[in-house]
């Protein structure tokens, strides 16, 4: 039985796909986390004290554990943990343990020209995939475009922090990134989960694994979630000029337990960053290939049976 150590899987994604792998019972599964603790619903799963600052002891935690895929789910939102995630890469490739490694990515195509200028942070995610492609461990990088899990809060099942991209259910406003035109796709965080897990099985993997439910303009989703609601929505398009000013309709955000509840201004600069993302089209993984045919036990939840789920009879 090979063993899998989720980095950051104590929540957020790396919860989702921890929950996966206990599911499906093929694998030994461990969770590194800055704090070692228990789970009260997975306490059968070790929660493993890592310490991204040692890269000596992140070689020997890896070593002692015989650990042989490693899952990385590290939020990389700055500097420091965009560092973490190298000394883990870095770490795994030392171990002798480790074949295969999963960095953090699930998003979009980080490689896409012009990408660092709307997003800086694009560099961290291509970093690790250099240092990834100049070692002897298989990769491969998790995309799929826009988690639908955002367009469900509070009425479906995640572990994903709450933030209003684009779409506020409750209020029936969207901010429409340009002129809604621009394609994105779309996947829920379970499906997430359950396609990085079926990843394990394959015999190789290439550079890329791009997955989605949907694909579909933005003006798309607007009139998707009209027919769902039963309701006019209030409108708001954002230009491209107006973004790249961090212009930005600014949605009602959710508070409390669950969300990020950060400062006004961070959430306006990010909402800002991710709606030039949207409006340039860069949120449209299929362009890499969609790998959804082969995988077809696989069936994740449309955008559409989401929201009626979340929102048809609710609001």
């Amino acid at each position: 039985m090979a063993t899998v150590s989720v980095a950051g899987g104590t929540g957020g994604l790396g919860r989702t796909i921890v929950d996966e792998l206990v599911r499906q019972g093929k694998y030994k599964v461990l969770i590194f986390s800055r704090r070692a603790s228990t789970i009260p619903k997975l306490k059968t799963v070790p929660v493993l004290h890592a310490d991204y600052s040692n890269p000596a002891a992140m070689k020997k935690l890896l070593q002692e554990h015989s650990v042989d895929v490693v899952i990385s789910a590290l939020s990389l939102f700055d500097e420091d943990s965009a560092k973490a995630q190298m000394v883990l890469i870095n770490a795994a490739i030392e171990s002798g343990t480790v074949k295969r490694f999963v960095p953090s990515e699930f998003g979009v195509d980080y490689t896409q020209p012009g990408l660092a200028d709307a997003h800086p942070g694009a560099r961290w995610f291509n970093d690790a995939a250099d240092m990834l492609r100049e070692s002897k461990l298989e990769f491969t990088r998790v995309i799929f475009g826009q988690l639908t899990d955002h367009y469900g809060y509070p009425h479906c099942q995640s572990y994903m922090k709450q933030f209003t991209y684009f779409m506020d259910f409750v209020n029936r406003k969207a901010a429409v990134p340009g002129d809604g035109e621009a394609s994105a796709t779309f996947l829920h965080s379970a499906d997430v989960a359950k396609y990085t897990v079926a990843l394990l099985d394959e015999d190789k993997w290439p550079q890329f694994s791009a997955f989605a439910s949907d694909r579909l303009t933005w003006n798309e989703l607007v009139r998707l979630a009209e027919k769902v609601t039963g309701a006019k929505w209030d409108v708001t398009h954002d230009s491209l000029g107006q973004l790249r000013k961090g212009e930005v309709t600014f949605l009602q955000q959710p508070t409390g337990a669950g969300s990020y509840n950060m400062p006004e201004d961070a959430g306006r600069q990010m909402a800002a960053e991710f709606g030039i993302m949207a409006a340039e089209g860069i949120m449209d993984v299929s362009p890499v290939g969609l790998r959804n045919g082969e995988f077809p036990d696989v069936e994740p939840i449309t955008v559409e049976k989401l929201i009626a789920q979340a929102w048809g009879k609710k609001n």
